[in-house]
């Protein structure tokens, strides 16, 4: 079965060391915890992993998010290395590739979590019918694709190029993926009414006009960058 290695761009959004460039996240975490995550390839530095939390950090602190005054205690953190892929199929008359194992976005899509819940949601119905259910499986899983098309433009393009006219026509095309992904696993529920109108979202979605301007792009100095943005989400 043929696989497609996904393209996999390097980072300098976030941070610059002499390493080259890196991209770093934080999310909430369980408890009163804060998820601190960097990712750069895996070739680009001999660093080791508290070494790149620290200038994580310092980037973060750039950028006016400060977490360590609130969460003074790390722990030990943890590597791994992962490759960003699709395999040719998904399914066969008695086998499901299910979620992650059929193919890997970025990471920054969400789709991990989603696509192994869209496969348990077929998973009767697969047991029935594998050829009815398997295609309509691999429509949803290929819709996940324009997602890192896009996440890759935002992490492969270096600052200096971007414009706001360049954000705002990616992040359209972000909100449209994202709306074809919704419409495909509302199609994969079976319920009838919900499918018809999944049906029409899905079409919708793939015209340019689509949501146009939803999301609103800014541009702010480093240091007030998180104050802003989470004043605009409070």
């Amino acid at each position: 079965m043929a696989t497609t290695f996904l393209p996999q761009g390097t980072a300098p959004v976030i941070f610059r060391h002499n390493f080259g460039c890196g991209q770093a996240r934080s999310a909430p975490a369980l408890g009163a915890c804060v998820s601190i995550g960097v990712i750069l390839d895996s070739d680009a530095s001999d660093l080791g992993d508290e070494a790149l939390a620290g200038i994580a950090e310092e980037a973060f602190r750039r950028r006016g998010l400060i977490y360590r005054d609130r969460h003074p205690e790390p722990t030990r953190p943890r590597s791994l290395r992962h490759r960003y892929f699709v395999h040719e199929r998904g399914y066969g008359a008695n086998w499901l590739l299910v979620g992650p194992s059929y193919g890997q976005v970025w990471w920054m899509s969400g789709t991990g979590v989603a696509s192994a819940l869209a496969a348990a949601r077929i998973a009767a119905w697969f047991v029935r019918s594998p050829q009815a259910a398997g295609p309509a499986y691999e429509r949803y899983m290929h819709d996940l694709l324009p997602s890192h098309s896009v996440l890759d433009w935002f992490v492969a393009t270096r600052r200096q190029q971007l414009t706001q006219e360049t954000v705002s026509d990616q992040a359209d095309r972000l909100i449209r993926a994202n709306a074809r992904r919704l419409a495909r696993l509302t199609m994969l529920g079976g319920n009838p009414v919900c499918s018809g109108f999944a049906r029409l979202l899905h079409r919708l979605s793939a015209r340019e006009s689509f949501l146009h301007g939803y999301c609103k792009v800014k541009t702010l100095p480093l240091a007030e960058q998180s104050r802003t943005i989470f004043a605009d989400v409070a």
